[in-house]
């Protein structure tokens, strides 16, 4: 007999916070997590801040939207020295326009001061020794960043508003007022990452790393690179999507993962002979890219046939393309987001590919056709379908808008259909048994309907997906972690007879989702099932014997 939970009505929120350390407590406007370490200069117990209150703050620690941080704390007559800044302790902190960290704080965690909108000006003090580059991430109005000149380990020399290692000569963190001074030799990660406000920035020679430091800079057009440059870093230009044109140093040796992933505005990019390592997703997301070209003294990789992507040479590899690419003969490979996100319109397969990575065509929208060489040996595109399927195994390891899904096909692959616009109601046919890890997930389709031959679904399969109903002729006997996790459209779920296990996160962020059919064969369902769904408390209510440890 099928159990049915409804939400009737959902009254009021709550929130769930944890403490960084063993010992909490609030002083003025700041809470402070304690440890057992003590400094061995006082014997002061050191305390971390963790979080900031506004609202009682009552005008002592901000003045003028000018917070001052104190390096020492005395709560309940015990003195603490506060040594550092906690992640997210003083993120989003609207209004505030200055920070003046205090002396005796020696640490500054990531994110520490993260998209802080109106912040302008911060003033560090001697005795920080440990800053992550990201502490003030996402604060697009920030110009100015002082050191103290006593500090023996950062400096902002120059009025440079950085802060630079002065034994490594690594800048660990900039803003949209950087003036990046001469013996600089590396941007650190997370440097200038998020900010909006940056328009163009020169690096001067010397530099030889660029690490992910320009990550979300929306608004950079323009990045003057040195010819002393040998490394840009994984991610290092991701989603910069003004960036319109980059001129790699004839010297440059390695370009990370997804170093300009999401440069929109980017429309032509040419590798250096130098080039020896190219990441995966290098390029990907590059909806205006129409012209890769690889040096021909390159001897690492190629653009053979003017095919407008790169290819790794001895291996023959394709590595990454644009919405002008054509896999050429000869390539063996097709490598994860060699294509992906790409506004590609046709995609062929030549005969000569014996192996098509997942995620290679992730998120192609624009393709019309996808078809295979009818003389390859391993793949196949039988009856017109405009999918990839793997001909021994039967299985479809890539799709796209306007795939039919062929008889034959027994199991669709992973990612095989993650961020496609999918028609609105999709029918999986019988005989497919398997769904793949990711195979629908960041899916755009709100119908579908499952065979009564399916047997399995892997973990993330429809996450995030826009699928709002499910029908259901057969059973699974176990719904994997996060299988529909963050279905926001999702309002109903029946499990069919058969299903035996809810795992982990299975419907996890389903924010819609207030009624589910439970079957009398269900034996297990996870604490975190239904976390964050409308029907999770009266799951819980209704069939408390069935939620089991994770």
């Amino acid at each position: 007999m099928k159990r049915t939970i409804t939400l009737l009505s959902l009254i009021g929120c709550f929130t769930l916070a944890h403490a960084q350390g063993g010992h909490v407590f609030t002083e003025g406007a700041f809470r402070f997590s304690v440890f057992a370490d003590v400094d061995t200069a006082t014997g002061d117990s050191l305390a971390t801040i963790i979080g900031f209150d506004r609202d009682r703050d009552g005008g002592q620690a901000m003045k003028e939207k000018v917070l001052e941080i104190p390096g020492d704390v005395t709560h309940r007559g015990t003195p603490y020295k506060v040594n550092a800044i906690g992640r997210n302790a003083l993120a989003q902190c609207d209004g505030l326009e200055q920070v003046i960290v205090g002396e005796g704080i020696e640490c500054i965690e990531p994110y520490a001061f993260y998209a802080c909108p109106e912040l302008r000006s911060v003033v560090l003090p001697a005795s920080l020794n440990d800053m992550d580059g990201e502490a003030f991430s996402c604060c697009p109005r920030l110009t100015e960043i002082h050191v103290d000149q006593k500090n023996p380990t950062y400096g902002s020399r120059d009025n440079c508003n950085a802060v630079i290692d002065k034994k490594s000569k690594r800048l660990v963190a900039g803003c949209a007022g950087t003036a990046i001074p001469d013996g600089v030799e590396s941007i650190a990660d997370g440097a200038f990452s998020g900010c909006l406000t940056l328009d163009s920035i020169a690096l001067p020679e010397g530099v030889t790393e660029v690490g992910a430091a320009f990550m979300h800079c929306a608004n950079l057009r323009h990045i003057a690179l040195p010819r002393s440059l040998k490394r840009i870093g994984n991610m290092a230009f991701y989603f910069c999507t003004r960036l319109a044109s980059v001129s790699l140093p004839q010297g440059l040796e390695e370009i990370g993962n997804s170093a300009f992933a999401g440069c929109n505005a980017l429309k032509a990019i040419s590798i250096p002979k130098q080039v020896g390592h190219i990441g995966e997703g290098a390029l990907h997301s590059c909806l205006s890219l129409e012209s890769i070209v690889v040096d021909k003294g390159n001897r690492t990789y190629d653009s053979r046939n003017g095919c407008n992507g790169i290819v790794e040479s001895a291996t023959g590899r394709f590595i990454a393309g644009c919405r002008r690419s054509a896999l050429p003969d000869g390539i063996k490979e097709v490598m994860p987001l060699a294509l992906g996100h790409t506004p590609i319109d046709e995609i062929f397969i030549p005969k000569s590919v014996t192996r098509i990575h997942p995620q290679a065509f992730i998120s192609c929208n624009s393709c019309v056709a996808l078809a295979v060489d009818a003389q390859n040996p391993v793949y196949d595109s039988r009856e017109d379908c405009n999918a990839i399927i793997e001909t021994a195994a039967g299985t479809l390891v890539a799709g796209c808008p306007n795939t039919r899904i062929p008889s034959g096909v027994t199991r669709i692959g992973a990612h095989a259909f993650s961020g496609i616009q999918l028609p609105p109601a999709f029918h999986l046919p019988e005989g497919v048994r398997e769904i793949g890890e990711k195979a629908f997930s960041q899916s755009r389709t709100e119908v579908v309907a499952f065979p009564a031959s399916l047997q399995r679904i892997g973990s993330f399969a429809f996450a995030g997906s826009a699928v709002h109903t499910i029908f259901w002729e057969g059973h699974v006997e176990e719904i994997p972690s996060c299988s529909f996790a963050d279905c926001s459209s999702l309002r109903v779920v029946n499990l069919p007879e058969g299903t035996r296990s809810i795992k982990a996160s299975a419907f996890a962020g389903c924010s819609q989702l207030e009624r589910v059919g439970l079957p009398s064969s269900l034996e297990q369902i996870a604490p975190t099932a239904f976390e964050g769904c409308p029907c999770d408390s009266l799951v819980r209510q209704a069939v408390p014997p069935l939620y089991a440890k994770e």
